[in-house]
């Protein structure tokens, strides 16, 4: 069926996607939400959650459309200009909405970050002091509201002397038969990517006359248990969303 401006639907009473404010699509989302009807409150991931405009109430689907003439293709494009004006206003007002949300809790964020670094140097302080008596023969410690211990970090390239540069070691690197292999090309550097990859098998005197080694150091943890986490953080989201 056609209508005045050439455009044929082939199913009969299907509308086109009305034109919605960017303002009023917020206001109706934060609305379906605060009712329980978003995603937030949903067991569906938002990731995973494919967005519906039915579904949502914002409109039918125009599925189907045709385009039989000029004026048809005019009255198309000038639909999809005005939608795409409408969805970059949208984004905009998200964009704005959440960097509004970051200003709002970032003193409280950083507050709480300089908290639990405080806390943590204490705790990791003791645990190292009565290490043998906490961790027998073991790298963590399972307490009531978490775990703490000690896990391996990812290892790392450095400089076996502070007084050479990394300049000096490509030299170094430059002088010796399999260093070429350790250098980026055109400008060579050091290729740290390429020395961890071959951590193995690279000996010690290599890397000795290199005046390279590698480092893998042990990072002090303390994880939160899933139950006792999860209660927790509601209720903090809770507070901050009271405030």
């Amino acid at each position: 069926m056609s209508n005045k401006t050439g455009i044929s639907s082939e199913s009969p009473g299907t509308a086109t996607v009305p034109v919605v404010s960017a303002v009023r699509l917020a206001r109706q989302f934060r609305r379906r939400d605060a009712n329980g009807s978003g995603l937030r409150n949903q067991n569906v991931s938002p990731n995973r959650a494919r967005f519906d405009p039915v579904a949502n109430g914002w409109g039918k689907k125009a599925t189907g459309l045709t385009v039989l003439s000029r004026e048809a293709l005019e009255a198309a494009v000038s639909e999809i200009a005005t939608l795409k004006l409408q969805h970059a206003a949208a984004r905009t007002a998200l964009e704005l909405e959440i960097a509004a949300a970051r200003e709002r809790c970032q003193e409280q964020l950083l507050s709480l970050t300089r908290q639990i670094e405080f806390r943590e140097a204490r705790v990791s302080h003791y645990c190292q002091k009565h290490r043998d008596e906490l961790f027998p023969g073991k790298k963590s410690l399972d307490l009531e509201a978490a775990i703490v211990g000690y896990r391996t970090g990812p290892p790392s390239v450095e400089k076996c002397s502070k007084k050479d540069t990394w300049r000096t070691i490509v030299r170094r690197l430059e002088e010796v038969d399999w260093g070429c292999f350790y250098l980026t090309t055109p400008d060579p550097e050091v290729d740290k990517k390429a020395l961890l990859a071959d951590r193995d098998r690279l000996t010690a005197a290599q890397l000795s006359a290199a005046g390279l080694r590698f480092r893998q150091d042990e990072v002090f943890f303390i994880t939160p248990k899933s139950p006792a986490a999860a209660k927790s953080v509601r209720e903090v989201a809770s507070q901050i969303n009271e405030k």
